[in-house]
């Protein structure tokens, strides 16, 4: 029995497109593969764990977030750990784009404030204020709306009623000046100009020993395995720490100038503020920090913020430089929701305190002029 050539020309064009769509489909499968590969290097922050409730199985979370349901605040917790990283130029990376109940990251890489997402690019309009540090700043362990930058947006427009005033959160788990400096730089080189750039610092820059990028081990791991990473050693004791924290210091300080000659070539007002941390200058007992202290990672910032506010009083860090370090000082109350991160009161303490400090010196400027 004949077979219709019709018909096996159809099976056969039937045939060549089921194997073009197979072959396309593994490249396209390959490919997802290798993207999924690539974005893991920088997966630390995608989980669905609570990692405040692991950590710290027998705080009374409720004392820490007033006004939240348990059920609220392990989603907050949960969200703000849930963060993902990806590479990006020259920052090596940043958070990917993010929408949750309590937390959402647009473009750009900036966390929402209360109220509508800002634009992006931002309106030139508007009086635009960037605001750079660590996971602190971002706000880990906190709703949007609750985050120090959400705060001093609802300072700024209370201070400038005739204005419409937008803080942009560029706070990133892990960052430090160095990435920030590189950051900003990028952003004025796209043309993103703000009025007023903040840069809130000091824990995350004695956490990063080398002054290289948090995930630099697993970049340099993937790219030439079989080549050894040379790192510093870790200093082994306290005089070593000294040594290494006053290297920190120096690094931090190279930093300020530099962000500062670029800001102020591009007409772009600046203040860098060291941030509070649980070292010192804070009363710690069951009330304000129902938490273990940091662990090694932290160590160096323990010694090293005595020598930063010797030199800050020095004025080592030049006259745009303001400690906001003591914001903490009279606490009655948690100002952590974990052993670094701030707490709802925390995050908007220091947001008054950073604006009224850096109104101080704008007003003293003016009178000295």
């Amino acid at each position: 029995m004949s077979t219709d050539p019709k018909l096996k020309r159809a099976f056969q064009v039937i045939v060549i497109l089921l194997m073009t769509v197979i072959f396309l489909g593994g490249w396209r499968i390959r490919d997802r593969i290798r993207e999924r590969e690539d974005l893991f290097v920088f997966d630390a922050g995608s989980t669905s764990e609570n990692f405040a409730r692991i950590w710290y199985p027998e705080v009374d979370w409720s004392k820490i977030y007033p006004g939240f349901s348990d059920e609220e605040i392990d989603q907050i917790q949960r969200q703000t750990f849930a963060v993902r990283y990806v590479y990006q130029p020259y920052v090596q990376f940043g958070a990917w784009p993010k929408e949750s109940e309590f937390v959402n990251i647009g473009a750009g890489g900036v966390r929402k404030n209360a109220g509508p997402t800002h634009p992006w690019p931002p309106d030139a309009s508007a009086f635009n204020v960037f605001v750079f540090g660590g996971s602190t700043i971002f706000g880990y362990g906190l709703p949007d709306w609750e985050t120090v930058v959400s705060s001093l947006e609802s300072q700024f427009r209370a201070s400038l009623p005739q204005q419409t005033v937008r803080c942009y959160n560029f706070g990133a788990g892990y960052y430090f000046s160095t990435q920030e400096r590189v950051l900003f730089e990028n952003l004025l080189l796209r043309g993103h100009r703000p009025n007023v750039a903040l840069f809130i610092d000091g824990l995350n820059d004695f956490r990063q020993l080398d002054g290289a990028p948090e995930f630099t081990s697993s970049l340099h791991d993937r790219m030439a395995p079989d080549i050894p990473r040379t790192l510093p050693p870790r200093p082994e004791n306290d005089a070593a720490r000294e040594v290494t924290a006053q290297l920190v210091l120096e690094r931090y300080q190279r930093n300020v100038q530099l962000i500062e000659s670029a800001a102020q070539r591009f007409g772009v007002g600046v203040f860098f503020l060291a941030q509070p941390v649980p070292f010192g200058d804070y009363p710690i007992n069951a009330a304000t920090y129902p938490f273990t202290q940091p662990n090694e990672e932290h160590r160096l910032c323990a010694i090293g913020y005595a020598p930063f506010a010797k030199m800050a009083e020095a004025r080592a860090f030049g006259t745009n430089f303001v400690w906001a370090a003591d914001a903490f000082r009279d606490a009655k109350e948690a100002m952590y929701c974990d052993a670094v991160h701030y707490s709802p009161r925390g995050a908007k303490r220091l947001a008054q305190v950073i604006f009224e400090r850096v109104t101080e010196q704008l007003l003293l400027r003016q009178a000295k002029n």
